[in-house]
């Protein structure tokens, strides 16, 4: 399979990718998040210019991960970036419903491996509400 580092809009775009590390599904379910609360706050979550920026702009919202998260495969090193503490999400876009809160966390986590899957997301009370509006 062929891997390439230009996918996602910019503002979309998983940490993974920015790193140019290896990546899977999980990139859809960080635009997920993205697109969530954007959908909330009416402006992009991380409105980044650059992909140095972009990442910048992650780490300062969500906090930059610990060097035990860091992947191993990733071009730029952990050293590079200030230690910034997370944000509460309810913070950044106080229009967040309670139930978008755990969607969006979950679907920005920093590690892959931790992140939210898409059926895990749509287990959510957040999906629910929004599946019992369509009926």
């Amino acid at each position: 399979m062929l891997i390439v580092d230009q996918v996602v809009t910019l503002w979309y775009r998983s940490p993974e990718l920015l790193l140019q590390c290896s990546y899977n599904t999980a990139v859809d379910v960080w635009a997920v998040g993205c697109i969530v609360s954007e959908l909330y706050q009416r402006i992009p979550l991380f409105p980044g210019q650059t992909e140095a920026q972009q990442l910048s702009i992650i780490f300062q919202k969500m906090g930059t991960p610990r060097s035990s998260l860091w992947p191993h495969d990733a071009v730029v090193e952990r050293s590079n970036y200030p230690s910034y503490p997370a944000q509460p999400l309810e913070r950044l876009n106080p229009r967040l419903p309670v139930d978008a809160v755990p969607v969006i966390s979950g679907c920005l986590t920093f590690a892959t491996e931790q992140r939210l899957t898409a059926r895990e997301a749509l287990r959510m009370p957040f999906f629910n509400q929004v599946d019992s509006q369509r009926n």
